[in-house]
């Protein structure tokens, strides 16, 4: 039960924070809002993304671009804080 649970946590994350982020833009205002909330919500589905461990979008046994499906995970997680960043002391 816990590694269903493990599992479905993260995979509701990923379908939920996508909805959450496009009902919240009716309520933002201005580019500083936006920008964060879209930072916010890309860090966090890469958090999710990283929670659900096993799975992968690509198999690591494919050479080269196996293990780049976590690199995008990482990535993303980094660009999500890069737009929080910018949107909190730039804009």
């Amino acid at each position: 039960m816990k590694a269903i649970l493990k599992f479905l946590i993260p995979l509701a994350l990923l379908v939920a924070i996508p909805i959450v982020w496009w009902k919240s833009l009716d309520h933002l205002e201005g580019t500083r809002s936006y920008v964060m909330a879209t930072g916010v919500s890309v860090f966090l589905m890469g958090g999710a993304y990283r929670a659900l461990g096993a799975f992968d979008l690509i198999p690591d046994w494919i050479p080269i671009i196996g293990s780049m499906d976590d690199m995008v995970a990482w990535i993303a997680m980094l660009l999500g804080v890069i737009a929080v960043g910018a949107a909190y002391y730039a804009l």
